[in-house]
């Protein structure tokens, strides 16, 4: 799928600058991904990468790392802005809901979160990711995924030093993951 991701955040120059330095390395898990593009239109930074194009294991699990790293962008970005908005209220406070997307996949930084009063999995998951990591515990973007009716099925989440999940899309309103996939 060529599916973009639209980074919906308000400080462009930033995610742009830390974009610039994990595209080289997306660009270098796997052949197709050569041809990845960072565009932007109307203050949105869109990122085109071929995801899931072959239908073997070595597309997949460079897709899912590709994935991966850009859930580390929006984290960064929402850690920077943590750090430089302290009194922002933690996200199981701030009056957030889950809320799936439909059609163009938007990834948003912490304020866009904040004014819609709303955000998907991924905008969640790296919003509790930087949080944490400004209190000094080292959670890392995590996806479960699965195959089903013949595309993959990504939920984003964050994961704990120890191992332990942290679903905060879960916390926030969606039905559990088993639901999720029946649905889709």
């Amino acid at each position: 799928m060529m599916q973009p991701v639209v980074f919906k955040t308000k400080d462009t120059a930033l995610t742009l600058s830390i974009l610039e330095k994990v595209m080289p390395i997306i660009r270098s898990l796997h052949p197709e991904f050569q041809a990845s593009q960072v565009d932007i239109k109307n203050g949105d930074i869109i990122v085109s990468i071929p995801l899931f194009q072959a239908d073997d294991k070595n597309d997949a699990d460079a897709s899912i790392r590709a994935l991966l790293w850009l859930l580390e962008v929006l984290t960064q970005v929402n850690q920077a802005y943590l750090h430089s908005h302290p009194d922002t209220l933690p996200l199981y406070q701030a009056g957030i809901r889950y809320q799936p997307e439909e059609g163009t996949e938007e990834w948003q930084d912490i304020p866009t979160n904040i004014e819609r009063g709303y955000g998907d999995c991924e905008d969640l998951a790296a919003h509790i990711t930087a949080e944490l990591r400004n209190q000094g515990i080292p959670n890392k973007p995590y996806l479960r995924w699965q195959i089903r009716r013949g595309s993959y099925r990504m939920h984003a989440l964050s994961e704990n030093p120890d191992g332990t999940i942290e679903d905060p899309s879960l916390k926030l309103g969606m039905a559990d993951w088993a639901d999720y996939l029946a649905k889709t």
